[in-house]
């Protein structure tokens, strides 16, 4: 008989070490976790990402620019206004065929644009290219 691995709820483990285990996640991971619960989102803002200036440029859509997630672009859409797509840049005008996509029941575009300045520790956007 194989034995199945046990499983533990990460959701259970103590700041300290939830806050080791969010240290090791990529930056889409981090995103995912953030919008988890009020926990999670406190969580992830107390690690203190460095970061640049937080823009929003937009055009044709929105693209919300946040430079420590680099070559990370999260982009809003017009046609789907529940969710952010998150495209990895692979170089110039190059961009990952596959986006991934976070929702979030109930969220828009200001609730997206709020919960990133809040995580990544921003009053307000600095720029904005229209």
């Amino acid at each position: 008989m194989v034995d199945s691995p046990r499983s533990f709820s990460l959701f259970k483990l103590p700041d300290k070490a939830l806050k080791h285990v969010a240290r090791c996640l990529d930056h889409v991971e981090i995103l995912c976790l953030s919008i988890v619960t009020k926990r999670t989102k406190q969580l992830i803002k107390s690690l203190n990402i460095p970061n640049g200036r937080f823009t929003l440029e937009i055009c044709d859509d929105v693209n919300i620019v946040v430079p420590v997630l680099r070559p990370l672009q999260v982009r809003w859409n017009y046609d789907d206004i529940d969710s952010l797509s998150i495209h990895t840049t692979l170089g110039e005008d190059f961009r990952d065929v596959r986006p991934r996509k976070l929702t979030k029941e109930g969220f828009h575009l200001g609730d997206w644009i709020r919960h990133l300045l809040t995580i990544f520790n921003h009053e307000e956007v600095k720029r904005m290219v229209l």
